[in-house]
């Protein structure tokens, strides 16, 4: 897929009160505003996989990879990136089910996003990134769901099997380390 932008949202200077400087706690600070100037193109590709590979085993993964950037213009050596694009990332994994129960193992995986590729005028928080850019991560999944009667379902998981450190893309927080977890399902 793909997308042209005219007049994409940017962050650019602007002006205050007809000042392009203003005092922010007693700091000099840069005026900065969103606006409606610059060209953009945005494209990527998103695929999905599911396969039985038996009767009772079925393959699945999903990929998304995504990049933006904002057109060259007068003056600029090369066109900068558009902010909020994440790195490439998805899920793979296979699930054993049987009468109602199953039992998968999965993987969620995110790419690394280089400092290249982050916009250094925009809302992409560059300077909260490490000095070799995000980090790339991979977390190992297992699941199982077991169906006691026709009222009773039994759901347990550990997440994050390996206990790595890592975060969503635009995320502020990292995400749990290993974690169990146990659910009962009823219905009737």
């Amino acid at each position: 897929w793909g997308t042209l932008f005219r007049d994409a949202i940017v962050v650019d200077e602007f002006t205050f009160n007809g000042q392009d400087t203003i005092l922010f706690d007693d700091t000099p600070s840069r005026v900065l505003a969103a606006q409606n100037k610059r060209n953009a193109r945005l494209y990527g590709l998103t695929s999905y996989l599911n396969a039985d590979a038996t009767e009772n085993i079925a393959l699945f993964a999903s990929v998304s990879f995504t990049r933006g950037q904002i057109l060259k213009e007068a003056g600029a050596e090369k066109p900068s990136p558009l902010d909020h694009i994440p790195p490439t990332y998805g899920r793979a994994g296979f699930r054993w089910h049987k009468n109602g129960s199953f039992m998968e193992g999965f993987i969620l995986f995110n790419g690394k996003k280089r400092l290249e590729d982050y916009n250094l005028e925009g809302e992409d928080n560059f300077q909260y990134a490490p000095p070799t850019g995000m980090p790339e991560w991979i977390t190992l999944n297992i699941r199982g769901s077991y169906r006691l009667g026709k009222h009773l379902t039994i759901q347990v998981g550990i997440d994050n099997l390996l206990d790595t450190q890592y975060r969503y893309f635009a995320s502020g927080i990292n995400a749990p380390g290993r974690n169990f977890w146990i659910t009962a399902r009823t219905s009737w």
